[in-house]
């Protein structure tokens, strides 16, 4: 799998390592797919991380976008600052949310 996003460095292109397998928390707990909110089912899967664990694609694709998700910049500003990454592949884009991105990660252009 490879993740392709521009840098400020000259490592462009990453491959990122799959080789070993990840359990997703699918289950009940508040951040699971179809957990009921107050107006709404949630529509995502919350993975909970220690802070400043690298985050990879799910599938190969490139950034075609990063935007504020959450935080003061986003309109919540009691929620931290956040943002949400959106990858392209050839058949889907899948968004990334609540992600705190490094200054060197690009939308490919």
């Amino acid at each position: 799998m490879r993740l392709l996003g521009k840098t400020s460095d000259s490592d462009s292109y990453r491959a990122i390592d799959t080789s070993s397998a990840v359990e997703l928390p699918i289950g009940d707990h508040c951040g699971a797919f179809g957990t009921k909110r107050k107006f709404h089912r949630h529509e995502g899967i919350d993975l909970y991380v220690p802070e400043g664990t690298p985050v990879a694609a799910v599938e190969s694709g490139v950034i075609v976008d990063i935007e504020d998700f959450t935080g003061e910049n986003a309109g919540s500003p009691w929620w931290h600052n956040t943002q949400a990454i959106h990858v392209e592949s050839e058949k889907h884009i899948v968004v990334y949310g609540e992600v705190d991105t490094c200054s060197s990660l690009k939308v490919l252009t």
